[in-house]
């Protein structure tokens, strides 16, 4: 079905390039329309095809760049909030190295220091 229509097109395009022989005028401005829009296609698809293929080799030649964070470091970031495992763990050991009284469960040491109530 495809190939019938493409002959259909195909003979109707020569048909309408042979009348300008003949001496229609219209026909004169009809093919050099048609004509042109298939050459400015086909100069297209050549340019493209052109910096398509630059472009590839380009990016094969080009050293790939590493991603990398402006904030990346090896050390770890500073903690201006430290986490409660942290002050569970101080507590622990503060608790351990602390004279054996009871204080209650919501006791926090480094607050009563910060307050200056010690």
């Amino acid at each position: 079905m495809r190939l019938l229509l493409f002959m259909t097109l195909s003979a109707v395009y020569s048909y309408l390039i042979l009348l300008p022989i003949r001496g229609h005028t219209w026909a004169i401005a009809l093919a050099t329309g048609g004509s042109s829009i298939a050459v400015a296609l086909g100069a297209h698809a050549f340019v493209f095809s052109l910096a398509w293929s630059i472009a590839t080799v380009f990016r094969l030649v080009a050293r790939k760049p590493h991603a990398t964070s402006p904030f990346a470091s090896d050390a770890p970031p500073p903690q201006h909030i430290v986490p409660p495992e942290a002050t569970r763990r101080a507590h622990s050991q503060h608790a351990a190295r602390s004279s054996p009284v009871d204080h209650p469960p919501d006791f926090d040491p480094v607050r009563v220091r910060e307050s200056g109530l010690s």
